[in-house]
C-alpha cells in the first residue's frame, strides 16, 4: 500500500509543480505577450525557454539521480520548481521573463528522472507500466486543469497571469514537504567520496549505444512537435476568431481526451506487453492530428485537436516503459538512458517552437506542417530501433 501512497504524492507533485504551470503558460501566452510587448516568435522562445537549461540537467540528471538517490533529487528539484515558479511572475520584459522561465526549466527533468527511478525501485517489473501509466494520467489531469481554469477562472480571480504563477507555486510547496517526511532516506553509499567517473560511467555507456541515440531522436522529434503544437494552438485559435474561453476549451478537450486514454492504458497495462508497438502506434495518431489541424475548418478543428491529444500521455507512458526495456536489453542504467533521451527532448523543445512559429508569416497553418515533419523524423528513429540479443556492451 505504501508504494501507491508514494505514487499518489508523486502525481500531485507533478500536477502542481509541472503540469498546471506549463499549461498556464500556454493558455496565458497571449496575455503575457501583450503585457510584455512580445511578438509571436518571442512567444515561441518563451514557450521553449524552460528546455534550454533542461538540456543540461537532463544530460547529467540520470547519472546524478543514480548516485545521490532519487529521494534527495526529487525533494531538491521539487522545491526548486516551487521557488522558481514564483519568480516567473516577476518578469518586467521579454528578456527577464525568458531568464526566469529558463531557470524554472532546469529542475523539471530532475524531478521527472527522480520520479521514474522512484517508481522503478518501488514497483515490480510487471507493475511498472501500471505506475508509469498512472503517473502519465496524473500529468494529463494537471494539463487538463491547467488549460481549463488558468485563463478563465484563476487569472480573473487573482488579478492576471502573474497571480496564476504565484498561486500554483505556493500550493506546490506542500507536496515535496510531505514526500520528505514520508519517503525513507536511501542507505548511504559505502564510499562517501564523490567519484565523478563512477557517477558518469552509466552516461558514457548510454551515449555509445545506437539504440539509446534512436530513443533520443524519437523523443526529440515527437515530443518537441506536440509541445510546439500546444504552445501555438491557443494563439492560433484566437487569431482565427475563437474567444479566449473557446481556445481554452479546445486545450481542455485535448487533455481530457489524453487523460481518458492514459487511464485506460494504466488499467490494462499488465496486458499491454508490446511497448514498442504501442509507442509507435500512439505516435502515429498524434502526427495525424497535428497535420489535420493545418487544414481543418469549423468543428473539424476540434476533431483534429482531439486526435492530436488522445494518445499524448499514453505515448509518454509507453515511451518510459520502452526506455526501461531497452536499457535492460543493453545493460545500461535506466536513469542514465532516460536522462539522455530527455536531454535530446530538451534540445528539440528549444529548437522546434520558435522555428515553427517563424513560418507563420507564410501561413498561420505553416507551423503545423513544420512540426509534423519534425515528428515524422522522431517516428522513423523509433522504427529503426532493433532488439539487441544477446545484450551488447560497447
Amino acid at each position: 500500500m505504501k508504494k501507491y501512497t508514494i505514487l499518489g504524492l508523486v502525481i500531485l507533485n507533478n500536477m502542481f509543480n509541472q503540469a498546471m504551470p506549463a499549461m498556464a503558460l500556454s493558455v496565458l501566452l497571449k496575455d503575457i505577450s501583450a503585457d510584455l510587448d512580445m511578438n509571436l516568435v518571442q512567444a515561441g522562445y518563451l514557450w521553449a525557454s524552460p528546455q534550454i537549461l533542461a538540456i543540461l540537467s537532463s544530460f547529467f540528471g540520470g547519472a546524478i539521480t543514480e548516485w545521490f538517490g532519487e529521494r534527495k533529487i526529487l525533494i531538491f528539484s521539487s522545491y526548486g520548481l516551487s521557488i522558481l515558479g514564483i519568480t516567473r511572475a516577476l518578469g518586467w520584459n521579454f528578456s527577464s521573463e525568458l531568464v526566469f522561465t529558463m531557470l524554472f526549466g532546469f529542475f523539471t527533468p530532475l524531478t521527472m528522472l527522480a520520479n521514474f527511478k522512484l517508481l522503478q525501485n518501488n514497483f515490480s517489473e510487471n507493475d511498472l507500466s501500471l505506475a508509469n501509466g498512472l503517473m502519465s494520467a496524473g500529468m494529463a489531469l494537471g494539463f487538463l486543469f491547467g488549460s481549463w481554469i488558468s485563463a478563465t477562472f484563476v487569472a480573473p480571480l487573482v488579478g492576471g497571469w502573474r497571480g496564476v504563477f504565484v498561486i500554483y507555486a505556493l500550493i506546490s510547496f506542500l507536496f515535496p514537504t510531505i514526500l520528505a517526511f514520508y519517503i525513507k532516506p536511501e542507505p548511504r553509499k559505502i564510499s562517501r567520496k564523490l567519484d565523478l567517473s563512477a557517477i558518469f560511467s552509466p552516461l558514457k555507456q548510454a551515449v555509445k549505444n545506437l539504440n539509446i541515440w534512436l530513443l533520443g531522436f524519437g523523443l526529440f522529434g515527437l515530443n518537441s512537435a506536440i509541445q510546439s503544437y500546444l504552445g501555438y494552438l491557443p494563439t492560433y485559435l484566437q487569431n482565427i476568431g475563437w474567444s479566449v474561453a473557446e481556445a481554452s476549451g479546445a486545450m481542455t478537450t485535448f487533455h481530457l481526451a489524453s487523460l481518458s486514454i492514459a487511464v485506460i492504458v494504466a488499467i490494462y497495462s499488465k496486458r499491454l506487453r508490446e511497448s514498442r508497438s504501442l509507442t509507435i502506434f500512439t505516435a502515429s495518431i498524434i502526427l495525424v492530428g497535428l497535420i489535420a489541424t493545418s487544414f481543418a475548418k469549423g468543428s473539424w478543428v476540434l476533431v483534429s485537436v482531439v486526435t492530436a491529444g488522445v494518445f499524448r500521455d499514453a505515448f509518454m507512458a509507453m515511451f518510459f516503459t520502452y526506455v526501461a526495456e531497452v536499457s535492460r536489453e543493453v545493460r545500461i542504467a535506466a536513469g542514465a538512458a532516460l536522462g539522455f533521451t530527455m536531454m535530446m527532448n530538451g534540445i528539440g523543445n528549444v529548437i522546434a517552437p520558435p522555428f515553427g512559429n517563424s513560418f507563420h508569416t507564410l501561413s498561420p497553418t505553416a507551423p503545423f506542417w513544420i512540426w509534423t515533419a519534425i515528428g515524422i523524423f522522431g517516428l522513423v528513429s523509433l522504427l529503426l530501433i532493433r532488439k539487441q540479443t544477446p545484450p551488447k556492451i560497447i
